[in-house]
């Protein structure tokens, strides 16, 4: 057997390893992803905010509590 057709039926192998890891485990797949994009999300909040003016932690709990109530 040649290289290149034994690098196809590795690369097939992999290719159905992998999926069937992540069909097994989506969850935590899912959870992983979504910590990643509230973390990036974060960082990106933090880094615009850091520009921004100064508020007192009065007027943010006024903030949230409004939005709380609706």
């Amino acid at each position: 057997m040649n290289i290149e057709i034994m690098d196809r039926k590795l690369k097939k192998s992999m290719e159905k390893t992998f999926y069937k890891i992540l069909k097994e485990n989506k969850e935590v797949f899912y959870d992983v992803f979504l910590e990643v994009i509230e973390d990036y999300a974060m960082i990106k909040a933090m880094k615009e905010g850091s520009n921004s003016k100064k508020v007192s932690k009065k007027k943010i709990y006024e903030i949230l509590n409004k939005a709380h109530e609706v």
